[in-house]
């Protein structure tokens, strides 16, 4: 019998949930089945305020259950934006975020 490990991300402010079981992932909104996500997810949105994003092109937004694109904007600085366009900048310096802004355009 294989054992199969099991990740729970749960975000309390909007009730949501990412569960994942054998690399397939299901997104809860409300404890109601959203979203099945069939890629891998290395990098979450949570993850942006604790570490730098380095060689990161996309990140899981947990709350929303979904990808954002990021983008290397300079040296230590990147933009997220998600699908409706809305974009934050992220900056570091010795690896720890500095002053995010948020922006939506």
């Amino acid at each position: 019998m294989k054992e199969t490990l099991t990740k729970y991300y749960c975000i309390f402010k909007t009730k949501t949930s990412t569960t994942e079981n054998n690399s397939v992932y299901t997104f809860y909104k409300d404890d109601e089945k959203k979203n099945t996500i069939k890629k891998s997810i290395t990098f979450s949105s949570v993850r942006l305020l604790f570490e730098e994003p380095i060689n990161i092109t996309e990140v899981y937004a947990e709350e929303l259950g979904m990808f954002h694109s990021l983008t290397k904007t300079g040296d230590h600085t990147y933009v997220k934006t998600t699908p409706e366009g809305h974009k934050n900048t992220y900056y570091y310096k010795n690896g720890n975020l500095q002053n995010p802004k948020y922006i939506q355009e």
